[in-house]
């Protein structure tokens, strides 16, 4: 479970607000857990649940032509190979889509 609660403590990463629509380019840091490095340098933190809605366009997975329901496993893969930029509705540090 990723909502666990908070600690306080950070490793710096996703420090900031944790509830927004931010975007960036994709980022991997581990099984569930992804980064989004924004224009300015800044990296933000967030994970993702099994409700998190993952859609793709060509980019996570389908065609450019169509938005297309990804799963997590596209996501990661996306998120590994790098040069994705992406859109996150995140809300208490866990992305609702992407």
């Amino acid at each position: 479970d990723h909502t666990g609660g908070d600690s306080g403590a950070g490793d710096g990463a996703g420090e900031g607000e944790k509830s927004g629509l931010f975007s960036g380019e994709l980022g991997y840091m581990a099984p569930g857990k992804y980064s989004l490095t924004g224009g300015e340098g800044t990296e933000r933190a967030f994970f993702t649940s099994t409700d998190t809605e993952i859609n793709g366009a060509g980019w996570i997975c389908g065609d450019s032509r169509t938005i297309t329901p990804c799963t997590e496993e596209d996501l990661e893969a996306a998120a590994k190979k790098g040069g994705i930029a992406v859109a996150v509705q995140v809300e208490d540090g866990v992305a609702v889509s992407i």
